[in-house]
């Protein structure tokens, strides 16, 4: 694993202050806190193909709490070809056979786009400036992500909490 242009460095000094104000703490590449009694993590995973002298360096975002999780991509510029987004909304099962169906153009396309929701960086200006990038959308849309997915959980122990009295109910009225 290369430390290419001390990312860790610029890691903790762009990232980590916004998410320690909203009680994150950090151990190497990952932020956590405990909320509400959920655990919550942001795991900035670098891509173990980065190596010394071969750029770009990549790397990920990835978003945990209970049993969920989403991996946060860059804001692409370019939009998403509408015959791989017909692609992407089908059936995994169908997918294998729906790619090879795709022109050599239409996969390079492809491979373009997603390329462009990568976080990568070849400069140490790069890194800094992807990394202020990450915190941004790091703040607007990952800490709503554990909003939401906490709302979720509540109102889902809350569903297995009615679900229990609703079954006691009935076990006792069979009782009677």
């Amino acid at each position: 694993m290369s430390e290419a242009f001390n990312f860790s460095k610029h890691l903790q000094s762009i990232v980590g202050p916004n998410l320690k104000e909203n009680g994150f703490k950090r151990k190497g590449t990952r932020f956590f806190r405990e909320r509400e009694g959920n655990k919550e993590e942001i795991y900035i995973q670098r891509n173990r193909f980065n190596l010394p002298g071969f750029t770009p360096f990549t790397f990920y975002i990835n978003l945990f709490s209970h049993n969920h999780s989403l991996r946060l991509v860059y804001p692409s510029i370019l939009e998403i070809p509408s015959y791989y987004q017909e692609y992407i909304m089908s059936s995994i099962e169908d997918r294998g056979e729906r790619f090879k169906q795709f022109t050599q153009a239409q996969q390079h396309e492809i491979e373009r786009y997603n390329e462009s929701l990568e976080w990568s960086y070849s400069t140490e200006d790069e890194l800094r400036n992807t990394l202020e990038v990450a915190r941004e959308i790091l703040i607007s849309k990952g800490l709503s992500y554990f909003d939401g997915v906490s709302r979720f959980q509540i109102i889902a122990d809350e569903n297995e909490r009615w679900k229990s009295i609703w079954n006691f109910g009935l076990k006792l009225n069979r009782r009677l």
